[in-house]
């Protein structure tokens, strides 16, 4: 079993940026995982957008060169209308 009791309170450990860990009480907690989740999610939002962006900027590159039209300039692919 594994469940938080209704009015215990809540420890948790949290590692900071110099490696030391501090200890975070909170009355509820409920109130204690949103603000450690919320922690995690905007140290680790960057991290994957930076990720994300490296790795589909080059392909994203490629696709905008392929579309290019090969001719002189033409409208679009394929919508010619010869009449």
């Amino acid at each position: 079993g594994g469940g938080g009791g209704g009015g215990v309170e809540a420890s948790i450990h949290s590692g900071t940026a110099g490696g030391r860990f501090r200890q975070i009480e909170a009355k509820y907690p409920t109130l204690l995982f949103k603000q450690q989740l919320e922690m995690h999610v905007q140290r680790i939002f960057p991290l994957i957008r930076d990720n994300v962006r490296r790795v589909i900027t080059p392909l994203l590159t490629a696709c905008m060169q392929t579309s290019k039209p090969r001719g002189g300039g033409g409208a679009g692919r394929g919508e010619r209308n010869d009449g």
